[in-house]
């Protein structure tokens, strides 16, 4: 028997984790799933900034200000704190350069793949700007110039510009090195089984109804 079988959000390259696939009938919630608000942690350093925003892009020059440790006065564990609770819940995201996207039906991962100057991608992706939700953000780690947060956060929200804009509340940049997806809605790693160790029998015995997956979305922030 043939199954139809789709995902409900991909991951970053760099990144790891949860990703929901759906199989047969549940095809078709596939939009309602990747509406769902969505977990991770990252960790990202303060004083670096590529291209992409995550490790694997080009590395971009900073101005002396903004390079490690000359913005570090700034950067204490308290102010940190100060600086993650007073995030806004809504708030206008610019996506990376490097993203999925789109303009005029190309992503723009695939423009910058075929040499669009980077100028002109940052013009697009200004374009591309929309308010993403942020439920929750709270410090794990800090071990300057690196950090590491857990967030909490609606469809379409971009964790490398998340980082990025938390280190430019401190006079610098910031690039994402880890980023995890451990939870989509009420769905977590221990839900999960690795596609390395996938077997036919998982696809039947770990697929869980999709009345499960669907619970209420939690309160914004006020």
């Amino acid at each position: 028997q043939v199954f139809r079988v789709g995902h409900a959000g991909a991951l970053d390259p760099f990144a790891s984790g949860l990703v929901a696939v759906c199989i047969g009938p549940a095809t078709r919630m596939v939009e309602a799933l990747m509406a769902l608000p969505k977990e991770y942690v990252l960790t990202f350093q303060f004083g670096k900034l590529t291209h992409s925003l995550d490790d694997t892009g080009i590395q971009q020059a900073l101005p002396v200000e903004a390079q490690y440790p000359n913005f570090m006065p700034q950067l204490t564990k308290t102010r940190l704190f100060e600086v993650l609770a007073s995030f806004p819940p809504g708030y206008v995201q610019t996506p990376p350069i490097i993203s999925n996207k789109k303009f005029q039906g190309n992503r723009l991962r695939r423009l910058a793949a075929e040499g669009v100057p980077e100028s002109l991608l940052q013009e697009l992706c200004e374009l591309k700007a929309h308010t993403v939700q942020i439920y929750s953000l709270e410090l794990l780690e800090f071990d300057p110039p690196l950090c590491t947060v857990r967030a909490l956060v609606g469809r379409g929200t971009y964790l490398r510009s998340l980082g990025d804009d938390i280190a430019k509340k401190f006079g610098t940049r910031g690039t994402s090195l880890s980023l995890k997806r451990t939870r989509i809605g009420q769905q977590t790693l221990a839900d999960s089984v690795s596609l390395a160790n996938l077997s036919l029998q998982d696809v039947f015995s770990r697929t869980i109804p999709i009345e499960r997956v669907l619970p209420q979305e939690p309160q914004t922030r006020s």
